[in-house]
């Protein structure tokens, strides 16, 4: 019923231009869902209607749009009898506008036709509107170029249309807008004919790209700049990345914080395509300037991927890699500085630190960015914790040195897990809960499980809330039988969290309660995971990932035992304190009963009063303790 109403009001004079572009556009809406022959019978004709030399401007730009339409709805040879000939004729109208139009349907036009076609009938139309002497035709000449390379096979790019690509490649020859189309298809024209060309023609493209990125024009070196990547990417035969380098170090120090920003923006795209051996030489420079930089849009373009580049610059040979090491980390201190309260860039750094063990030295890791974590973990913002915990995590994995790595060690413990601030235990919580997919389970068990038992009986609700969230997850560490202890410890933690006084904590309890019951255990000696069933599932690959981590762990994880007997010392002499403070809050320390909450004391008590939740180092130096 609309399609009558639509070509009449299509074949109306009386219309305004909005009346007539909305008919049209309802016209074009309608023309996938109508089948081949009401389109041949009905719309075409009326399409040619419009197209006469005595019709109106508007009329033959509409004819050329419902051409276009219709060109790949329809066989090719109705396309070559009924549309094609009229379309190309448009190319030559008198009026730049209708040029316009028919120059932006011959994508659709080609892709109906077939390369044979193509070559015969659009590319010389095509060649002509590349020397309109209207910029905008000569701009819609150049998106069709971009199509017809790669509609066409090798042989025909090579014959008709590398010609035709050269000849434009003359920058100072071309106007503003063509300069600018010409930019922005650069990726994408030299990603299609790449096999296709000769290694004397890479200085020629290279030169033009060059030339582009260096014009006063500051939105055409913004978009040199968003392009410059991708070719960088995929260097043309007999050349590398290495051609484009002076215009990436000046693109990244351009004086328009656009252009700078769009650089940041891909800068870990580049990074990633630069061989090792010309990462130093390619990316340093242009990678401090880019920290240095005060302006906000150009921090926030670089920062999301600023731990991929890290992670290419860890991998530059020991010989630069000190001098990249020391200027890296002089302009992430002041980028870190920059930041102020902005939490959003904090979030991002945080998250990009965990490449700093590849690039930094160990001690300034530990002097610098694990303090920069833990201020971050205490008072930052409540969308930056997480990504401060996961850091502090990685960095007390990845540290490759003993000391330093008891020294954070011992810091989580001391400042975050005995905190006098719930805040403090909280955040304690948060790096537990980063440890578990970092750590073999063997280490998980060693070193978070105590810890997080005795979160659940601590006396402000949502330090327990917090922890129960982690019973699941350890419970997947559990392996029977020499586990079964721990899975009393977690079961009963569990059942006393469902009755606990805290109507907040007793709601999470439960909810989680079917997700914890449900988790599998894993059996030694057994073929995978058991199932609450007692059905066995498969789950060797996760048993094997586990068990390599935990031969890594065995050399890499050792702690001094001198301060780890410290540690446990100093957590004998402050238990007392830690139990009368749960007992204050009325809570019990053995019994298996409470007033309030007693799932870590009632479910763990005995074990804790026996062994306490940091046991005697045992032959790796390591100790059981309550951090993750």
């Amino acid at each position: 019923c609309l399609l009558p109403l639509a070509m009449a009001n299509n074949r109306s004079k009386d219309t305004s231009e909005e009346e007539a572009e909305a008919w049209l556009q309802l016209l074009l809406d309608m023309l996938p869902a109508l089948p081949a022959r009401q389109l041949l019978d009905e719309v075409v004709p009326l399409a040619l209607s419009k197209g006469q030399v005595n019709e109106p401007v508007l009329q033959r730009v509409s004819c050329c749009r419902l051409l276009g339409a219709m060109a790949p709805l329809l066989a090719p040879a109705d396309v070559s009898s009924r549309c094609a000939s009229h379309l190309l004729a448009a190319c030559q109208d008198t009026d730049y506008v209708v040029r316009i139009a028919a120059a932006q349907q011959l994508p659709a036009l080609s892709r109906a036709l077939g390369p044979a076609a193509v070559v015969s009938q659009v590319l010389p139309e095509l060649t002509e509107l590349l020397e309109d002497d209207e910029g905008q035709v000569r701009v819609c000449g150049l998106s069709g170029l971009v199509v017809l390379v790669d509609l066409l096979p090798s042989y025909l790019r090579k014959a008709k249309l590398l010609p035709l690509v050269r000849r434009h490649m003359q920058p100072l020859e071309l106007a503003l807008p063509l300069q600018r189309a010409l930019a922005a298809a650069f990726p994408q024209l030299l990603a299609a004919i790449q096999d296709d060309l000769e290694p004397s023609d890479a200085g020629l493209l290279y030169g033009c790209f060059r030339h582009l990125a260096a014009r006063a024009d500051a939105e055409l070196r913004r978009t040199c700049a968003l392009g410059l990547p991708a070719l960088m990417g995929a260097p043309l035969p007999g050349s590398s990345a290495c051609y484009l380098h002076d215009t990436w170090t000046d693109l990244a120090a351009d004086h328009d914080p656009l252009v700078r920003a769009a650089i940041a923006s891909s800068f870990h795209l580049a990074a990633c395509s630069v061989a090792p051996t010309d990462a130093c030489r390619l990316l340093r420079r242009p990678l401090v300037t880019l920290l240095r930089d005060s302006c906000p849009e150009v921090r926030h373009a670089l920062l999301p991927g600023l731990g991929e580049t890290l992670q290419v610059l860890a991998g530059v040979d020991d010989m630069h890699k000190e001098g990249v090491a020391a200027d890296v980390h002089q302009a992430l201190l002041a980028l870190s500085a920059g930041l102020g309260n902005n939490w959003r860039s904090q979030q991002q750094l945080a998250e990009a630190l965990h490449a700093l063990p590849g690039l930094l030295g160990v001690d300034i890791i530990a002097d610098h960015w694990a303090p920069y974590a833990f201020t971050l973990l205490l008072s930052g913002a409540a969308a930056v914790k997480p990504a401060a915990a996961a850091c502090l995590g990685k960095l007390l994995r990845n540290c490759r040195k003993e000391r330093p790595r008891t020294d954070l060690y011992c810091r989580i413990i001391r400042e975050l897990a005995w905190g006098r601030s719930c805040f403090a235990r909280l955040a304690y919580i948060q790096v537990c809960a980063a440890a578990l997919p970092i750590f073999s389970s063997r280490w998980v068990k060693e070193h978070v499980l105590e810890g997080v038992l005795e979160m659940l009986s601590d006396e402000v609700p949502n330090v327990r809330l917090a922890a129960l969230g982690l019973l699941p997850a350890l419970k997947q560490t559990i392996r029977l039988p020499e586990d079964v202890e721990q899975l009393e410890q977690l079961t009963s933690a569990m059942t006393i969290l469902m009755t606990d006084n805290d109507r907040d904590v007793s709601y999470a309890a439960r909810s989680v309660h079917d997700t914890f019951k449900r988790t599998p255990l894993r059996v030694t000696g057994g073929s995978g995971l058991m199932e609450l069933s007692g059905s066995m599932t498969g789950g060797s690959d996760v048993a094997a990932a586990d068990k390599a981590k935990e031969e890594a762990e065995q050399t890499e994880m050792e702690f001094a035992k001198d301060e780890m007997e410290k540690l446990r010392i100093e957590w004998c002499s402050t238990g007392p304190e830690r139990r009368s403070r749960r007992a204050a809050a009325g809570m019990t320390t053995g019994d298996g009963s409470s007033s309030n909450n007693n799932s870590g004391s009632g479910g763990s008590s005995s074990s804790s009063s026996s062994h306490g939740p940091m046991r005697k180092s045992n032959s790796r130096g390591k100790m059981d303790s309550h951090i993750g």
